[in-house]
């Protein structure tokens, strides 16, 4: 199973710095990352592509208040996330 997110951020930089320092935590909720994606032509919109090993804990990542907190302080303005199988 696969997890495919994708944020909006109004600072680019920053929301990679937080990415960066809650890779730990991804790790521990199961989560992979095999690819990221910047839009092409749009900085301000990352793809995000993970490995899910338990997917239980990686909603249990994705519901977390932290979570929240993360893209506040990342400055995300909308955000997406799809459980994918392969067809």
């Amino acid at each position: 199973m696969q997890l495919l997110t994708r944020n909006t951020t109004t600072d680019p930089e920053g929301w990679a710095e937080i990415f960066e320092a809650d890779r730990e935590a991804q790790g521990a909720a199961g989560l992979t990352l095999l690819q990221l994606w910047q839009a092409e032509g749009d900085p301000n919109t990352r793809w995000m592509l993970f490995e899910v090993s338990d997917r239980d804990r990686a909603q249990a990542w994705l519901d977390a208040p932290q979570a929240a907190m993360h893209a506040t302080r990342a400055s995300v303005i909308d955000s997406e996330f799809h459980f994918l199988d392969i067809a």
